[in-house]
């Protein structure tokens, strides 16, 4: 099965898929989300060295500034982006050698001291869970001591099992965080679609306007979505509201490319492919075109280059 990233746009998929598995951890085990999928995909491609593993992750809310424990360092970091767009990037990092002692403090404090005497102080969402992050360094940190490897003992220290996931979902996962497109909801409804083989490369959603037709007549049932996702094979438009149907599908090969609307000639986005051009989903429009918009149209495009270039 194929790799479904491009490996020029996501060089360390290791070191993500890692640090995907530990916030899965964390969310089963809080019910709450520890980063946005634009992190966990872009973070370790921007600040991970190659294959770089995470043992643990506490995220405090206030402020958001995570803290990192791989094999290799422990490190406050905070990226641009999100819902910290208007933040500015924070980078700070210590090597396993300069940890001394890691103690719980108050209800959900983690304190770190370091062998100068100086000490660093996170709070997790939850109790239970920064109890688990001091668990997991504590182990990790008597590994370092005995003169272990922290990647070799990964497993233990962290008490998981890797996951093995479809790529199509991984996929799906990291154009969610790349384009922004708020189709994570319904990334099952697009895998019953797609041949085992089949690999996703840009997918977007609308939901305003749109009317659904699942009986075959032209009474109108409900208000629903549609998703429009190419891949290498052919672009799907999916249909629906609870459940979903392909309503249209065009082979990759004759798409040729998107356009974005001209507000002033009044024209919309648009689908352009051998046989004519398509309206978008979300035509007709005369507003500006949204960072929505802009991105699907980026992302067939470069779906499109991406097939040509086989």
């Amino acid at each position: 099965m194929p790799v479904a990233f491009p490996q020029s746009t996501l060089r360390n998929l290791p070191s993500a898929r890692c640090l995907y598995d530990v916030c899965d951890d964390r969310m089963r085990k809080s019910m709450r989300p520890t980063l946005t999928p634009w992190e966990i995909w872009f973070v370790p491609e921007r600040s991970f060295a190659p294959g770089e593993l995470t043992i643990t992750v506490a995220a405090p809310t206030k402020p958001i500034m995570p803290l990192f424990a791989t094999d290799r360092r422990i490190m406050l970091h905070r990226e641009h982006g999100g819902y910290l767009h208007n933040a500015p990037l924070v980078h700070q990092e210590w090597s396993w050698d300069q940890l001394a002692v890691v103690e719980s403090t108050g209800w959900t404090g983690i304190r770190l001291g370091w062998k100068d005497g100086s000490r660093t102080i996170v709070r997790d969402t939850k109790r239970s869970v920064a109890k688990n992050v001091v668990e997991r360094l504590r182990r990790a940190l008597d590994v370092h001591r005995a003169g272990g490897s922290l990647r070799e003992h990964w497993q233990s220290i962290t008490g998981m099992t890797p996951q093995s996931r479809d790529p199509r979902m991984e996929a799906l996962e990291y154009l969610r965080g790349r384009d922004t497109s708020s189709v994570s909801g319904n990334s099952w409804h697009i895998m019953k679609v797609l041949e085992r083989d089949e690999v996703p490369l840009s997918a977007q959603q609308w939901s305003r306007g749109l009317t659904v037709n699942s009986s075959g007549t032209d009474e109108l049932l409900a208000q629903g979505t549609r998703i429009w996702v190419m891949t290498d094979r052919r672009l799907l438009e999916l249909q629906g509201d609870t459940s979903f149907r392909v309503s249209r599908q065009w082979d990759a090969h004759d798409i040729l490319g998107a356009r974005l609307r001209d507000t002033e000639r009044r024209t919309t986005d648009t689908l352009i492919t051998t046989a004519g051009e398509i309206p978008f989903p979300s035509a007709p429009s005369v507003e500006r075109p949204t960072m929505s918009d802009i991105r699907a149209v980026s992302a067939i495009n470069e779906a499109v280059e991406a097939i040509r270039r086989g």
